[in-house]
C-alpha cells in the first residue's frame, strides 16, 4: 500500500509517500518526494484507480492551471501541458483525465506520439450547472459533479463519458457539495451526496431511477467529504467522521450510524475533501486536521481511524442451523437454553436478536449490552422471566459487536441469521382450538410501551386477527390487525400506567376460536428523582459548655452568700 499527501508552506510546499505492506505500518515512516512553490497552497492530490492498467499519481493545484503526474510512485513528475483552470480533478486512468473548471469540464486524453506523446483536451463542456465544485467518476462512461455554495445545489451526471449531462434535483440543503459513486455503482446505480451547510444530511440518489433525494439520517448534520469502503459508507463533518454499514437498504434510520470521533484530540476541524478510506483486514480512515500545524498539541495533524468491525462479524455457533430444541411438556415451552457464538475481537459487548423470520420483520425479543462472562467464548441465556420459547415454533437469531474493549460504542455486521425449532408439545396443550396467548403473560405489570405480542397459533395457519383494546369487551379498539404469523410487534406508544386487553383468532384457512381475552398493564411514567434533604444538627462546642458551667457555678455561690448573710 502507498499513500501520498501533500503539505504546504511559506513558499515551499511538498509532496509525501508512505509505503507499507501492511496498513499497520502505513504512515509511520514518511519520504519527501517532490519540492515546490504552489501558486495557492491548495493542492489536489489523485492516484489512479484500483482497477487502471498502470499505476500514478497526479496532482494539482486548485485555481490555478498547474498540474504534474508520476508514473512510478513520485520518484520522477511530468507537468499537464495546456492543462485548464482547475476547480476539481478526477483521474479516470493514467491516460485519462476530468478537470473541473467552474461548471464546464474539460476532458484530457493522452495521445502517443512518434516522438512521445501529449495530452489533447476536449474543452468547456457545458455541465447545465450554475457552478462547480468537486467531481467524482465511475468507470470511464459515469461523470458525476456538485456545484459549489452559489448553486442551487443539484449533481449533474454523464453516462457517456462527459459528452452530456442531466441534472438532479436539488438537495434539501444546498451548499459546497461532494458526491461519489457507490462501490457497486455498475450494479445499483446509487450515488451519494452531501454539503457543508450546517443542517446537510447524506443523501441518496438512483441515476436514471430517483425523482427526489433520500435522506438516510445520519446522526450529525454539515459534511466536508464521503468515502465508502467494503459497504461502508463514512461521511466527514467538522469533529469527526460518522458511518453505516447499510447504506444500500430502502430506509436508513439514524439508529443504523455509529460516529468515530474515539482518540479524536479536542478541537479537531477535519479539512475539506480530505477523507480516505483504504482496506486490508480492516477500513482504515484518514484525514487532516485543518488548523495549524503543532504535532506536540495535537493540532493541524493526520488522523487515521481503523473500523476493524466492518469487515467481521460473530458466528453463531448454538443453536446451530436447523436444531431442536427440547420442549417442557408442562408449560409447552422450550427448556432453559443459552446462545452461543464466536468471539469477535477487541469485542466488549454484544447485541442479540430473535425473531420468527428470516427477514426480522417480526422481532419477539431483544438483548442489548450482553457483556459475556468468559469474554473468549461468548454467550447468552435467555432468563426465564423474559421471553417465553413456544414448542412446535422455528425461531431465527442473530448477533452483534456493539462496544468495543476501547469503550466505543459501534456496531458490527450482523451474524448470518440462524434458525432453529422447539420440538413440538406432546401435552393435552398442545390439542388446542383456539390460540393460546403467550406473551405479554396475562396480569404482566410494567410493560413497554410499544410491546411485543406472540401466541401459540397452528401450523397451516397463514393469517391471524389480532385485537388490542382498552377495555375488557374489547370496544375500545386501539389496533386490529391481520398479522400472517403468530406475533405482533405495536411500534406507536402506548400510555402511561395503564390496563389494556388483546384477543387473537386464526382466520385463515381455517377460522378458529377466538383466544381467551389476555390483559396487561403498561409500565408507569418515571418520575424525576428529588434529592432527599437530610437535616443538619450542628454540634455544640466545648467552650460554650464551659462558660454554662461557670455562671451556674457562679448563681450558686451567690445564692449561697446571701443565706450566709441572713
Amino acid at each position: 500500500e502507498t499513500l501520498y499527501l501533500a503539505s504546504v508552506g511559506s513558499e515551499f510546499d511538498s509532496i509525501w509517500r508512505s509505503g507499507s505492506e501492511t496498513l499497520e505500518a502505513l504512515g509511520e515512516i514518511w519520504q519527501r518526494v517532490l519540492c515546490f512553490d504552489s501558486e495557492t497552497d491548495n493542492i489536489i492530490l489523485r492516484p489512479t484507480p484500483e482497477d487502471s492498467p498502470e499505476e500514478a499519481i497526479f496532482l494539482a493545484v486548485r485555481d490555478s492551471n498547474d498540474a504534474s503526474y508520476s508514473l512510478d510512485k513520485g520518484e520522477t513528475w511530468k507537468r499537464v501541458w495546456q492543462c485548464p483552470h482547475i476547480t476539481d480533478l478526477a483521474v479516470v486512468s493514467n491516460e485519462l483525465l476530468h478537470i473541473l473548471d467552474d461548471n464546464l469540464l474539460n476532458k484530457g486524453t493522452w495521445k502517443e506520439k512518434k516522438h512521445g506523446g501529449i495530452w489533447e483536451w476536449d474543452r468547456d463542456i457545458d455541465t447545465g450547472l450554475l457552478s462547480g465544485h468537486t467531481i467524482a467518476t465511475s468507470g470511464e462512461d459515469f461523470v458525476f459533479i456538485g456545484e459549489d455554495e452559489t448553486g442551487e445545489g443539484k449533481v449533474a451526471y454523464s453516462t457517456d463519458g462527459g459528452a452530456t449531462f442531466e441534472l438532479t434535483e436539488a438537495v434539501p440543503k444546498p451548499g459546497n457539495m461532494w458526491v461519489i459513486p457507490d462501490e457497486e455503482f455498475d450494479s445499483n446505480r446509487f450515488i451519494y451526496a452531501v454539503s457543508d451547510d450546517s443542517s446537510s444530511g447524506i443523501y441518496r440518489w438512483v441515476i436514471e431511477g430517483s425523482t427526489s433525494w433520500r435522506e438516510l439520517n445520519p446522526r450529525e448534520t454539515g459534511f466536508y467529504g464521503l468515502a465508502e469502503k467494503g459497504g461502508a459508507l463514512y461521511g466527514a463533518y467538522n469533529s469527526g467522521v460518522v458511518r453505516t454499514l447499510i447504506p444500500h437498504l430502502e430506509t436508513v434510520e439514524e439508529s443504523d450510524w455509529d460516529s468515530l470521533t474515539v482518540g479524536l484530540a479536542s478541537g479537531v476541524t477535519f479539512k475539506p475533501s480530505s477523507l480516505r478510506a483504504m482496506s486490508n483486514e480492516a477500513i482504515d480512515l484518514w484525514a487532516i486536521d485543518d488548523r495549524g500545524y503543532d504535532f506536540p498539541n495535537d493540532e493541524g495533524c493526520l488522523w487515521v481511524y481503523s473500523d476493524t468491525f466492518v469487515l467481521r462479524a460473530p458466528w453463531p455457533t448454538s443453536p446451530a442451523i436447523g436444531e431442536l430444541i427440547s420442549c417442557d411438556p408442562c408449560y409447552c415451552q422450550a427448556r432453559i437454553f443459552c446462545f452461543r457464538w464466536r468471539e469477535l475481537p477487541s469485542t466488549e459487548e454484544y447485541e442479540l436478536w430473535i425473531a420468527l423470520d428470516e427477514e426480522f420483520n417480526y422481532v419477539v425479543a431483544k438483548a442489548e449490552n450482553i457483556t459475556p462472562a468468559n469474554p473468549g467464548s461468548p454467550a447468552w441465556c435467555s432468563p426465564a422471566s423474559s421471553f417465553r420459547f413456544v414448542c412446535g415454533k422455528t425461531y431465527y437469531w442473530k448477533v452483534r459487536g456493539c462496544a468495543t474493549t476501547e469503550g466505543e460504542s459501534i456496531h458490527s455486521r450482523w451474524s448470518p441469521p440462524i434458525h432453529f425449532t422447539v420440538k413440538t408439545c406432546s401435552s393435552i396443550e398442545g390439542m388446542h382450538i383456539a390460540p393460546i396467548l403467550k406473551v405479554p403473560p396475562s396480569g404482566s405489570r410494567a410493560v413497554s410501551r410499544s410491546p411485543s405480542f406472540s401466541w401459540l397459533g397452528f401450523p397451516h395457519t397463514t393469517k391471524y386477527e389480532f385485537i388490542l383494546a382498552q377495555d375488557a369487551d374489547l370496544t375500545q379498539v386501539v389496533i386490529k390487525e391481520e398479522v400472517p404469523i403468530s406475533a405482533y410487534i405495536y411500534s406507536a406508544k402506548l400510555d402511561w400506567d395503564t390496563t389494556y386487553f388483546w384477543r387473537v383468532k386464526a382466520i385463515e384457512p381455517v377460522p378458529s376460536e377466538p383466544s381467551v381475552i389476555s390483559a396487561f398493564t403498561v409500565m408507569p411514567e418515571p418520575q424525576p428523582v428529588t434529592p432527599a434533604i437530610v437535616p443538619v444538627t450542628l454540634a455544640t462546642p466545648f467552650w460554650i459548655w464551659l462558660i454554662i458551667g461557670i455562671l451556674a457555678l457562679l448563681d450558686i455561690v451567690i445564692i449561697v452568700f446571701c443565706l450566709v448573710r441572713r
